[in-house]
């Protein structure tokens, strides 16, 4: 009973944490996108939304959900192989084992992001933004 409540509050922090990735998402790709836009409120490239829930999707999916993601699995399966060392140990090198994953999965997650969008959702999705 006590690892089910124990796993459903770490589940309430991980929905948590994710949203809070989000908002923090938003506030920094609007400023770029409304660099583009000119002060007397002539579109520069034609597309400034569009460009927004581009770099909105990108950011999202490159910054939050995917390494966020691949980080758990990563976690999850060490911890299965250290299963028997002491707590504190096993925590310490479940975790330690995440964060040094970081380095290694950054650049094939972007550009599997990037294959994505320009495969997927830019042509099936984003060309219906045209603001």
């Amino acid at each position: 009973m006590p690892t089910k409540l124990g796993n459903r509050s770490g589940m309430s922090f991980t929905v948590i944490g994710f949203g809070l990735a989000t908002l923090f998402r938003v506030p920094t790709s609007l400023p770029m996108q409304l660099q583009r836009v000119p002060r007397k409120g002539i579109k520069e490239n034609g597309k400034p939304v569009r460009t927004f829930v581009d770099v909105l999707i990108w950011q999202g999916l490159a910054s939050v959900a995917i390494p966020g993601f691949t980080i758990n699995r990563i976690c999850w399966l060490v911890g299965t192989q250290v299963h028997r060392l002491p707590a504190n140990r096993r925590a310490l090198v479940v975790t330690s084992t995440g964060l040094l994953s970081i380095p290694f999965i950054i650049k094939p997650i972007d550009k599997g992001v990037d294959i994505l969008m320009d495969e997927v959702v830019r042509p099936r999705i984003l060309k219906y933004i045209d603001a």
